[in-house]
């Protein structure tokens, strides 16, 4: 049988900046890729007639702002009836 030999370093470098680098990088394309979902739904909320924040259905509301969450709707203006008597 032939015995093999495995090489161990005594010592392993790595530089700093590889480091900081992987370090920095990392949560960084986290928080990027959170961002991007978040306004990916914020979007087919806005475009589907949902509240953003709380996903309250404001189609048919005449107020401009969400019931639920108070939050105020961007975009389109609300519809109002005017009763016209002349």
């Amino acid at each position: 049988m032939m015995a093999v030999e495995i090489f161990v370093p005594q010592s392993l470098t790595i530089n700093l900046w590889v480091v900081l680098f992987f370090a920095t990088l990392i949560p960084l394309l986290a928080k990027l890729s959170i961002e991007a979902n978040t306004r990916r739904v914020r979007a087919r909320r806005r475009r589907n007639g949902f509240c953003e924040r709380c996903s309250y259905d404001l189609r048919g509301l005449a107020s401009s702002r969400c019931p639920e969450c108070g939050l105020e709707k961007v975009g389109r203006p609300a519809v109002v009836a005017i009763d016209r008597q002349s």
